[in-house]
């Protein structure tokens, strides 16, 4: 049965999780690992970069980006769920747990499953909502934990560390990294046990978080450090994610305040728009996401044994998104400050899925691009499409946890026994801000 369902099963690998579909024999070894993480958290995958402070050339492991897909299921009980094979894909099931002693924590005890056991066992799925804030989402810090795993595994293979000390980076969206939101992910990302069920392999998770960006401020520092230019005087980012869409102006490198914002629709909604598009011309039922997933990549959607091609209506939609998202920015972020105006501007850069030309070529950055020319005709516009923001969070999350380290190294040498890594963790969870109970409304 193993080798017909091997041979009959027709697998649609996504982008970045070719590394997913691998065979690992994954075993917890006696290590204690010394970890700096970038994890960018979005609604469709999550992806994280790993450096490992004993490797020999840490900056090496830069060039690795380990991806999850972020929508899951919680299953109740303890159920047997057989693999479809040893691919890792076919075998995300783990349990987590919440070892703080936190009652308060928006996550406790879960037990998550991913891939294909999820499509497989049908229950209610867990997505990132496009409303409310990532930070008080049980389904974000529940991705995180289990996307830190399931990169562990395919990083170390079978020597697993099984205990992780972990400095973390962490994107946020532009409405979201406020002093009380950044108190809340503090407050919920501390210790957990984690086990993938499978393998049995289990690992101990201290996690501190030493660095927050935006996901449009990791982008833009990550894409200049790599090019080694400096980022110019005005730069303009617009990064489309699955369920919001990041906005932020970046003045002589330091990103403005006042010009944050997340706009309140992304991917899932430009999937909902072509859906309709399809069952207004068409009629019938209306497809699932799944079905939109794959017809926005391909530019079909299958219909029984033929395929109705919806390229045309694919441009038209995200045309449309393009004007809609164009005048949003214009309204919600240069008419609200005077401190850079949509002139001033050197550099419009816009990256992300929803930006995505797709299988048949066509992207939704032209689109912006003519929308922004016609109010500011001499400002440059680049479509980035490679995912740079695990890059930019880490390179944050390492000089901040290099700061540290040469900050506690002096007192390093009057502790004792105590290492300099012991001293700048107790420095991340000392410097880090406390959430006051008045002012930090967790959903129940």
């Amino acid at each position: 049965m193993e080798m017909l369902n091997r041979n009959t099963r027709k697998k649609v690998i996504d982008d970045g999780e070719e590394r997913l579909h691998v065979v690992y024999s994954p075993k917890a070894s006696s290590r204690e690992a010394d970890l700096v993480i970038g994890y960018d958290g979005g609604s469709t995958q999550g992806r994280c970069i790993i450096i490992d402070i004993e490797a020999e050339n840490p900056m090496a492991e830069m060039e690795t980006t380990y991806v999850a897909p972020s929508v899951s299921s919680f299953v109740p009980d303890d159920r047997t769920i057989t693999p479809k094979s040893g691919e890792l894909f076919d075998n995300m099931d783990s349990y987590i747990a919440n070892t703080s002693g936190k009652m308060d924590a928006l996550v406790q005890t879960l037990r998550v499953i991913r891939g294909q056991k999820m499509v497989d066992e049908s229950l209610a799925e867990n997505r990132l909502s496009s409303s409310d804030l990532k930070t008080t989402d049980p389904v974000f810090y529940a991705n995180i934990v289990d996307g830190i795993g399931y990169a562990l595994i395919q990083k170390y293979g079978d020597a697993v560390p099984h205990k992780v000390n972990i400095f973390l980076g962490v994107a946020l969206p532009p409405d979201d990294k406020g002093e009380i939101s950044q108190n809340r992910l503090r407050e919920n990302l501390n210790k957990f046990s984690w086990t993938h069920r499978p393998s049995n392999t289990k690992l101990e998770m201290s996690i501190n978080v030493v660095s927050v960006m935006t996901e449009p401020e990791a982008f833009v520092k990550a894409h200049y450090a790599r090019l080694g230019e400096e980022i110019p005087d005005h730069c303009l980012h617009i990064e489309g994610g699955g369920r919001s869409t990041g906005v932020e102006i970046l003045r002589n490198g330091v990103s403005l305040d006042a010009a944050q914002r997340s706009l309140s629709y992304g991917g899932s909604q430009l999937l909902d728009n072509i859906a309709q598009m399809y069952v207004n011309k068409y009629g019938g039922a209306r497809p699932t996401r799944r079905v939109m997933e794959i017809a926005i990549r391909k530019g079909y959607i299958q219909s029984g044994n033929s395929q109705v091609d919806i390229v045309e209506m694919i441009k038209q939609a995200k045309e449309d998104y393009a004007k809609q998202i164009v005048n949003d920015v214009v309204q919600q972020v240069f008419d609200q400050q005077q401190q850079v105006r949509l002139l001033d501007v050197n550099i419009i850069t816009v990256s992300g899925r929803l930006m995505a030309a797709g299988d048949y070529g066509i992207s939704m950055a032209p689109f912006v691009e003519a929308e922004f020319k016609k109010r500011s005709p001499h400002t440059d516009f680049s479509h980035l499409s490679e995912n740079l923001i695990p890059f930019g969070l880490t390179i944050e999350a390492y000089m901040e946890y290099m700061d540290r380290v040469e900050a506690n190294s002096a007192n390093n040498e009057l502790q004792g026994d105590t290492t300099a890594l012991e001293q700048v963790a107790a420095s991340a969870e000392t410097n880090a801000p406390v959430a006051n109970a008045n002012d930090v409304n967790k959903p129940q």
